[in-house]
């Protein structure tokens, strides 16, 4: 009977604390307990116009003239539309670099990005090549300052940590002069707990450099004079990382075996604002309205101060991949969509 007794008790108490887990994790799902809060923006985000990603688009890269361009990753061309993602046309470009490769605009040119290549193409609005500038260093982050000049973050250095250089590049010569060299605060010895996303905002030129995996990001000017730091209002000084030593032939690597816990995966600067995207639940936010959504938050770039948050709805399930900002219009691509906002 004692026994019986024992065993009844047991149950009664292995049911009592896994409701009492459950209640617990349920919770902290709700509230995010990620330590902090955001302040969510009256402003309306309206859908004014959607259309189909017929050309499994991943990316919207800038607008010129009265275009906006598009671009997947080693497609071999660009997919420009009008200002309401209407009259969609191909950009072939002349030469396809191998992946991975990204794709910047400016005024005057089309930019290709080859990291594996060490190269950037340059070309024209009508995809023709002008020149391909091979970079002497290597680089894993870069942005075209002008057809000539680049700023780079040098992979060599990313053991020790994040190393921006300034270089100006005369193919015809074949030279490569630096021109500056700036570093920034990082962590030793753990190149992937200081990658991150290096943006540009023309209008103003100022560089910014979004850390993927801690709360930081870094505020520069084309002079690199000095990087200023600033922090996002997330309390993650560091996400989970865990690193090993990798060999192959006669050389030795560090590669990250353990999951992409990523905490802010995109930013783009309009107006001297930076919209960043955030993976992290505020603690007032519901859970359902974070997991239905894509949360952004605005900095204002020179003071690095938190000014707000809004949220972009899920479409057919899927997240926001890429943003483009231009005055009161917002452009999102998703996987099976690009969808215009308007935003009061």
């Amino acid at each position: 009977m004692k026994k019986i007794i024992l065993i009844l008790s047991s149950i009664v108490l292995v049911t009592i604390l896994c409701f009492l887990y459950l209640y617990q994790t349920a919770d902290i799902a709700n509230k995010g307990r990620n330590g902090f809060d955001r302040v969510f923006s009256d402003r309306y985000v309206k859908n004014d116009h959607a259309i189909a990603n017929e050309f499994k688009v991943q990316k919207v890269i800038g607008i010129h003239g009265a275009r906006l361009y598009f671009v997947s990753p080693g497609a071999g061309y660009l997919v420009s539309t009008d200002l309401d993602l209407k009259d969609p046309k191909k950009v072939i470009l002349e030469k396809n670099e191998a992946p991975p490769v990204s794709y910047a605009l400016d005024s005057n040119f089309i930019y290709s990005y080859a990291i594996n290549e060490n190269a950037v193409s340059v070309f024209d609005y009508d995809g023709k090549l002008l020149k391909r500038v091979l970079i002497k260093q290597q680089f894993s982050r870069i942005i075209a300052l002008t057809e000539s000049i680049f700023v780079i973050r040098d992979f060599k250095k990313l053991m020790e940590g994040v190393t921006f250089v300034k270089i100006k590049v005369d193919s015809a010569l074949d030279e490569q002069i630096k021109m500056k060299e700036l570093d920034i605060e990082s962590y030793k010895n753990n190149p992937f707990a200081n990658d991150g996303l290096l943006v540009m905002d023309r209008d103003s030129g100022t560089i910014v450099y979004m850390n993927y995996y801690h709360n930081s990001f870094f505020v520069m000017d084309t002079t690199f004079s000095k990087a200023i730091r600033y922090r996002t209002i997330d309390t993650t000084s560091l996400s989970k990382l865990y690193t090993k030593s990798v060999k192959s032939e006669k050389k030795v690597g560090i590669t990250n075996y353990s999951p992409a816990n990523i905490i802010n995966r995109d930013a783009v600067i309009n107006d001297g604002k930076m919209h960043l995207l955030s993976n992290l639940a505020a603690d007032n936010q519901p859970k359902d309205q974070f997991s239905s959504s894509t949360t952004i938050d605005v900095y204002q770039v020179q003071s690095g101060k938190y000014l707000y948050s809004y949220m972009l709805p899920d479409c057919h399930n899927n997240k926001v991949k890429s943003l483009l900002l231009k005055d009161a219009e917002l452009i999102s691509v998703y996987p099976d969509s690009i969808i215009k906002y308007k935003m009061n």
